[in-house]
């Protein structure tokens, strides 16, 4: 297993690390209000969680 250099992981790196804790955190958090709570509102967050990931994935696919 190759070790990846910096320069392979683009410029902002930091940007989709953060961006995926995000989604990780949005994505439990809505999981739990739907389950525990309203449902609607749960698969509001769900959604912006989505949107969240689509956002991360366009810097990876653009390799920024």
């Amino acid at each position: 297993m190759e070790k990846i250099h910096y320069s392979e992981r683009g410029r902002l790196f930091w940007l989709r690390n953060l961006l995926n804790i995000l989604f990780i955190v949005t994505a439990i958090a809505g999981v739990a209000v739907y389950l525990l709570q309203d449902k609607t509102t749960g698969t509001y967050i769900v959604l912006g969680a989505m949107g969240i990931k689509i956002i991360e994935t366009s810097l990876r696919i653009m390799k920024l």
